[in-house]
C-alpha cells in the first residue's frame, strides 16, 4: 500500500508501518493522507486528521464522488469540527460538519480495513455522495 500526505510518501507492507505512518503529523499538528493500492490506483481512502478529530473519504473509482463516513458521537447535532492540516483550504482550517467525524483512533482502523481488504469497511456507516 503506499500512503501520500503533505509532500511525504510511505511504502507500507505491514499494520505497525500502518499506523506509524498515520501518527506523522504535519507542522500545523494535523494531517491528510492518501491510502492507495497498486501505486495510487483506485479504490482509495482519504483521512483528514486534526488531535483526536478526523474524517474519513472512500472512493471506489475515478468516476464516482465517494463516500464520507457517519459519526458524531458526542459532539453538538449541527455543529462543525474545524480541521487544520497543511494545505487545508481556508489557510486557518476547514469546518466539517460534526455528522462526518470520528475519533483519530476509529480513522486508524478505518484505514486498517482499508489496508487488508481495498474496500470501506463495515465497521461505520457511510453516505454514498452520489447515487446512481
Amino acid at each position: 500500500m503506499q500512503i501520500s500526505g503533505a509532500g511525504r510518501t510511505w511504502q507500507i507492507d505491514d499494520t505497525g508501518a500502518l499506523k506509524m505512518a498515520l501518527e506523522w503529523r504535519d507542522s500545523r499538528g494535523g494531517a491528510e493522507f492518501w491510502l492507495a493500492h497498486e501505486g495510487g490506483a483506485y479504490p482509495c481512502l482519504a483521512v483528514r486528521l486534526d488531535g483526536s478529530a478526523a474524517d474519513v473519504h472512500y472512493f471506489p473509482d475515478a468516476e464516482h464522488p465517494g463516500f464520507r463516513c457517519l459519526g458524531g458521537a458526542g459532539l453538538p447535532a449541527g455543529g462543525v469540527t474545524k480541521l487544520v492540516y497543511e494545505g487545508c483550504d481556508p489557510g486557518d482550517g476547514e469546518e466539517v460538519p460534526n455528522e462526518f467525524i470520528v475519533t483519530a483512533a476509529v480513522a486508524a482502523r478505518l484505514a486498517e480495513a482499508f489496508f487488508r481488504s481495498g474496500e470501506k469497511s463495515a465497521e461505520v456507516e457511510w453516505m454514498e455522495l452520489w447515487e446512481n
